[in-house]
C-alpha cells in the first residue's frame, strides 16, 4: 500500500527530526561563560550572610547567585503561567 500524498485523506505532515533548540544553545553559551568568570575569579571575598560576616571563595559566591537568581527567575515565570492560564 503506498503512503498518501499532500492533500489526500489519511495525509499527515510528520514533525520535523533533528535539529538544536536555541534554548539550549544559549543556555550552553551562558555555562561557559559563567564557568570561564568563575574560573578567573578564584580568590577569597568577604561576604555578609545575614548576621555573619565571612571569607568565602568568590567562586562560590558567584555560583550561589547565580544559581538563587534562576531560581527567583523561574519561580516568577511560574507564577506569570498561572496568573494568566486562571485569566483564560
Amino acid at each position: 500500500m503506498a503512503e498518501p500524498s499532500k492533500g489526500e485523506p489519511g495525509w499527515r505532515e510528520m514533525p520535523k527530526q533533528g535539529g538544536v533548540s536555541p534554548a539550549l544553545v544559549i543556555g550552553g553559551i551562558v555555562a561557559v561563560v559563567l564557568l570561564v568568570f568563575i574560573i578567573q575569579n578564584s580568590n577569597d571575598a568577604e561576604v555578609t550572610w545575614l548576621v555573619t560576616d565571612t571569607s568565602t571563595p568568590l567562586w562560590l559566591v558567584i555560583l550561589m547567585s547565580a544559581i538563587l537568581g534562576y531560581a527567583v527567575g523561574r519561580l516568577i515565570e511560574i507564577g506569570w503561567r498561572r496568573r494568566r492560564s486562571k485569566s483564560a
